[in-house]
């Protein structure tokens, strides 16, 4: 895992919060510009080095945000209008 991506193990909560930072900015910087999901939650703990759970709780955290729209069956959906909004109210 490159050094960016190394994630402290302090508690489950940290953990997510660290991922959930880690994917806005990966959403925001166009890593997943040529995607319209994101890879599934299996591919993104391997990725990152964590658990399903910490991967469930941050994009939760995402979904709250409105940047990504969980669809069962579909997969983890991303919101390009807000994605790419450069200032929000909220």
């Amino acid at each position: 895992m490159p050094a960016e991506y190394e994630l402290s193990h302090l508690g489950g909560k940290l953990m997510s919060t660290q991922v959930s930072a880690l994917l806005i900015r990966e959403l925001s910087e166009g890593v997943f510009q040529q995607a319209d999901r994101l890879p599934s939650e299996v591919e993104l703990s391997e990725r990152l080095g964590v658990s399903r759970t910490v991967i469930r709780d941050a994009l939760s955290d995402l979904e709250r945000e409105g940047l990504i729209e969980r669809v069962r069956g579909i997969g983890t959906v991303i919101n390009r209008e807000i994605v790419n909004l450069t200032s929000r109210l909220d």
